[in-house]
């Protein structure tokens, strides 16, 4: 059972000598090809109506006035009640952890680049795109510039990135020199680029022209990419082309959870729930959602005993992504989800078999 538990970076804002904070999965470095909403910082001395959106940018984060003459009330407080929570800003929402799970950030071209320093998986769930550019750059022994631009000097050995490549500047003083039609000045770079793969977002699937006629094409709404370099020091860089949507990105190391599976089911369980009117007797369903709950026989060898319990301590009750395997596929059922109950045998054999529980909570 393998799983990643993806890095996270806190935000906070103090305000009357109280912080808040918000803790998002570590965002990317640079985003680009993404428009955040347009509403105003929020300001101590401006009176806001109901219906009124702010945003707090130190929390990335918009609320939504309930009040009228709503002045000087800071969102966060705990004992206002003139403002909602209405979720992260557009870019953000794709980092968001366990409050906004299932929003989607929007966009369009663009690219995104990590910190990916010491990791070797990254995580996109819930998506829609048409094509995609992943590539991983080792940058402790470089010095990397990002997206090429014509208006910008470069100095001798510099990196940077211009359509799908790497590439070095030959010389200094290299001003509007496009690095593939510029050979005296630049050249493709290929020792530092670990992983340079080009990912579709839908899949044809089809070997003839019935199946090209008659045959659906399949949306990719899930990529784990596992097999990436760790490196002490790199960029991970993902392009698109045309407008895409990303629910959540995520990444870190991947690891092993220590259990062997014997046999598992999965269960779907609704939170809707039916009210009847007194006067009527017309019946109303109110949808509150689903979740996705996945029973699991483990096995787990007495040698592995201590680590296994001691990454289910450090686990349960946390949003984690679960990364299929050839041996436990059935971890495709559940992309984000928590352990809710583990029971933990001690009766010192060789083998401990128990039973183990996650709750989905993506889609």
């Amino acid at each position: 059972m393998n799983y990643i538990e993806p890095k996270t970076e806190t935000l906070s804002v103090t305000y009357n000598d109280i912080t808040y904070e918000t803790t998002y999965y570590k965002p990317a470095t640079t985003i680009s090809g993404v428009v955040d909403e347009s509403h105003s910082n929020w300001a101590v001395g401006t009176t806001y109506a109901t219906g009124d959106y702010v945003i707090v940018p130190e929390l990335k984060r918009i609320y939504r006035s309930t009040s009228n003459s709503n002045v000087g009330n800071f969102p966060l407080e705990i004992d206002t009640t003139d403002w909602v929570d209405f979720g992260a800003i557009n870019s953000y929402l794709m980092f968001a952890t366990d409050e906004d799970i299932g929003s989607q950030t929007s966009g369009t071209d663009g690219y995104l680049e990590f910190d990916f320093s010491q990791s070797n998986t990254i995580a996109g769930l819930d998506l829609e795109f048409t094509t995609s550019y992943t590539m991983l750059i080792r940058t402790d022994t470089i010095t990397y510039l990002g997206t090429y631009a014509s208006g910008t000097t470069y100095n001798i050995d510099e990196r940077v990135y211009y359509q799908q490549k790497l590439y070095k500047s030959l010389v200094g003083s290299n001003t509007a020199n496009t690095p593939d039609t510029s050979p005296t000045f630049w050249e493709e770079d290929t020792d530092n680029v670990y992983f340079n793969e080009t990912i579709l977002g839908t899949d044809i699937g089809c070997s003839t022209y019935g199946e090209y006629f008659y045959t659906s094409a399949k949306s990719l709404t899930r990529k784990i990419i596992t097999d990436l370099e760790w490196l002490p020091s790199s960029i991970l860089r993902i392009d698109f082309v045309g407008s895409w949507k990303a629910g959540t990105m995520c990444y870190n190391t991947l690891e092993d959870f220590g259990c062997t599976l014997v046999e598992s089911k999965i269960r779907y369980q609704s939170n809707s729930k039916i009210t009847t009117n007194e006067f009527t007797g017309f019946r109303t369903v109110l949808r509150l959602g689903r979740v996705r709950i996945l029973d699991c026989d483990v096995i787990i060898d007495a040698e592995l005993f201590g680590d296994t319990l001691q990454k289910a301590d450090n686990l349960i009750d946390k949003n984690i992504i679960w990364v299929p395997s050839t041996e436990d596929k059935f971890t495709e059922a559940i992309s984000i989800g928590y352990i809710e109950d583990l029971d933990v045998p001690m009766n010192n054999s060789q083998k401990f078999q128990t039973k183990l529980r996650i709750v989905g909570v993506s889609k």
